[in-house]
């Protein structure tokens, strides 16, 4: 709009740049910010070498400049954060800086992926190259070394993004109030000139004020960001003595120590993390700078122990180097984890003393069996795991087997309860079994599972009963 103040004019280059910057220290992400037109207002932060590639060229930074200005348009649209994908396949949360329901700005934080790219994305990586005049083997390393970012850690930095977008809206909305002001001062009747100079002053000191706080925000930035997306579990920070030098409100709640009893005292101390576990986290802090996540026990005042899975980081605190350390309650998920091998325990122990014999294939192969099943051809379980099925039955039977095999993997109807003949391990002589069996989906794939039972015995009985009711017949019929 004619007239209305630019983000520049609203937040001073260098401080939008310092804000930039910080969020990218501190999740390891690429950020820049860029006006509604899709021109650059920031340089770009830590930026990856994939992206670096792609915008090596003209073409490159064509492309790139389209998706950008793609995402920026859809991001006005919804008028709330998304995250979004660019034509490399690279996550970015998209951001619009709307002041005063004005769009002065996107902010983008992105150059991650999920999860490692696809196979077909790598072979999509070789036309994109080509296109933008790239060597394409050089585009697919560097696609390689894309860094991952996993759900959990998506989440807590959308949450930083979006907290950081805006804390640039608040500041440029206090300056947009402040030029407000002062314009309307410098169009009051000239009666007031007194007036308008003292309120100028006042303005002047005030917009001094803002600058000082804005230097104090960016001192306290990355302490503000690391707290400020993570209150909802509990979090500390200790120095490398282990002091503790700040601590989240939830770590009050559930623990039921004040932050008095604990600040400026050594985490081990205080008496919050059970002793067992204490050789646990102090191990695991002296191993690097991000570690992958491990159990410990957190402790109430009461003496109440509860497991929490720690995350944890090395971090800078008011310029010194620091730990931070974040606890999620796990109570249900050990619970759930308990439950379920008890119900595997009791499901294993029915399998196993069933009778019958139990079996699942996948891909043609034996991926299960109970003993009763390994018993009837001779084999032990250890031996039939891995087997492939057709190698039990009988040849004159194999064709109809497979045949069926085949069509309940598509999906046809076939019976599902038949008699065949089968063959054991050691003298190859024949058994004939009865099968009952289902189609089933098992670990995203389908399989066959059923019920097996040695019937050789009853059809001999049958066989013989038959043949003496033969014999009675021809008897009766010869005499006469």
């Amino acid at each position: 709009m004619d007239g209305s103040p630019s983000l520049l004019e609203l937040i001073d280059y260098k401080d939008l740049q310092a804000i930039q910057d910080s969020f990218a220290t501190t999740t390891g992400i690429s950020s820049v910010i860029l006006l509604p037109d899709g021109l650059p207002i920031t340089c770009f932060s830590n930026s990856t070498d994939f992206c670096k590639l792609i915008q090596s060229t003209t073409k490159g930074r064509l492309y790139c400049s389209q998706s950008f200005v793609k995402m920026n348009k859809t991001a006005l649209m919804l008028q709330e954060p998304t995250i979004m994908y660019c034509f490399a396949h690279s996550g970015h949360f998209v951001a619009p800086i709307i002041i005063n329901n004005e769009h002065k700005g996107t902010m983008f934080a992105g150059q991650f992926i999920p999860q490692e790219f696809s196979d077909d994305q790598l072979k999509e990586f070789e036309k994109i190259a080509i296109s933008i005049n790239i060597d394409p083997q050089r585009l697919i390393e560097e696609a390689s070394k894309m860094r991952v970012v996993r759900e959990d850690a998506i989440l807590k930095y959308s949450n930083l993004f979006f907290q950081t977008v805006k804390l640039i809206v608040k500041l440029g909305a206090r300056t947009n109030e402040l030029i407000h002001t002062r314009d309307a001062l410098e169009h009051s009747h000239a009666g007031l000139e007194t007036r308008v100079q003292e309120r100028t002053l006042e303005l002047l000191k005030t917009n001094k004020q803002l600058q000082q706080e804005i230097t104090s925000r960016n001192r306290a930035m990355e302490h503000f960001k690391t707290l400020f997306n993570i209150m909802i579990d509990p979090v500390i920070i200790i120095d490398i003595n282990g002091m503790l030098l700040e601590v989240t409100d939830k770590l009050e709640e559930i623990t039921g120590y004040q932050k008095q009893e604990m600040l400026s005292k050594n985490y081990l101390d205080v008496g919050i993390i059970s002793t067992k576990s204490h050789k646990v986290i102090t191990e695991n802090l002296s191993r690097g700078m991000i570690l992958m996540p491990y159990e410990v026990e957190l402790l109430t005042k009461s003496g109440e122990k509860m497991p929490h899975e720690v995350n944890s980081a090395r971090i800078t605190y008011l310029g010194k180097p620091a730990h931070m350390i974040v606890f999620r309650n796990i109570t249900k998920r050990k619970q759930a984890e308990y439950e379920l091998k008890e119900s595997e325990a009791k499901y294993r122990s029915l399998i196993e003393n069933l009778q019958d014999g139990v079996f699942v294939i996948q891909d043609r192969k034996i991926i299960f069996a109970n003993e009763a099943f390994a018993m009837i051809p001779g084999y032990l379980i250890e031996e039939i795991i891995g087997m492939d099925f057709r190698d039990l039955v009988a040849p004159d039977d194999l064709e109809m087997i497979d045949d069926r095999y085949i069509r309940m993997m598509a999906g046809e109807d076939v019976p599902l309860e038949f008699d065949f003949c089968g063959i054991r391990k050691d003298d190859d002589t024949q058994t004939t079994v009865h099968m009952t069996v289902s189609l089933i989906n098992y670990l995203g794939k389908p399989a066959a599972m059923g019920t097996v039972k040695d019937i050789t015995e009853i059809k001999r009985i049958e066989k013989a009963l038959l043949d003496c009711q033969t014999e009675l017949n021809k008897n009766f019929n010869e005499r006469y």
